[in-house]
């Protein structure tokens, strides 16, 4: 569900078993939808963040997830084996 948020830009990264980030998101975005086509994609949000199979956050695989974040922050993703696309869409009120 988007609850009635915008979608003001959208980005897909492919990951792999190493941690990649994105590019910082909008210093105006609240929200951030995000999904991956395979299971057991870890993320992780922060100004300079690195995504871990251990503790970060587990995305279940093409189930959006929403997540509120700090604007200027970036994602970080990661994959325990494997390669997988995650797709990013910012949203706005």
């Amino acid at each position: 569900m988007n609850y009635g948020l915008r979608v003001t830009a959208n980005h897909i990264r492919t990951v792999n078993t190493g941690s990649q980030q994105t590019s910082a998101f909008n210093a105006a975005t609240e929200y951030v939808m995000v999904t991956s086509d395979t299971a057991s994609t870890f993320v992780e949000f922060a100004a300079n963040p690195t995504a871990s199979v251990t503790t970060s956050i587990r995305l279940p695989a093409n189930e959006p997830l929403i997540f509120k974040i700090d604007g200027a922050m970036k994602l970080a993703a990661i994959l325990a084996s494997g390669t997988a696309n995650v797709w990013i869409a910012e949203l706005s009120e």
